[in-house]
Parts: C-alpha cells; sequence; structure tokens
C-alpha cells in the first residue's frame, strides 16, 4: 500500500492497517447529545407537521379563505 501511495502522490493514513478503529468512536457525551437532538427533533416534527400543512394550505391557496374558516369545519 505504501508503493501505492508514493506512486499516486497522496497519503493514505486512513487505510493503514495499524491505525486505531476505536479513535473515531465518539464519546458517551457526544452520544448523549446526538439522541437528545433526535429526541427534539421527533417531538418538533410530532406536533409541527399538521400546523405546518394547514399554513402551507393557507398560504398556498386561491382565493386564500379566513382563518376561522380554515380550522373550524363549521364555518
Amino acid at each position: 500500500m505504501k508503493d501505492l501511495a508514493f506512486f499516486v502522490g497522496v497519503q493514505v493514513s486512513w487505510f493503514s492497517p495499524s491505525s486505531n478503529i476505536l479513535q473515531n468512536m465518539p464519546s458517551e457525551e457526544t452520544k448523549e447529545r446526538i439522541t437528545k437532538l433526535v429526541e427534539v427533533g421527533r417531538t418538533v416534527m410530532h406536533y409541527g407537521w399538521i400546523p405546518l400543512i394547514i399554513y402551507i394550505g393557507y398560504t398556498r391557496s386561491t382565493p386564500q379563505p379566513t382563518l376561522i374558516k380554515l380550522i373550524s369545519p363549521l364555518a
């Protein structure tokens, strides 16, 4: 592999078998932060999906309905 790296002119240190794979593993704190971010993202998507669809429908429709007609099924 070293001969190939010399021939191509690039350093291939990520491919060397002596590199420690565990160096690239995220720490426990990073894993916890990613988990918390995913949980918050799920919550935002859960409670924000329907309001987003209503907003898009309200702003893109022609003629634009009044807000009370958009929300209330009896209006």
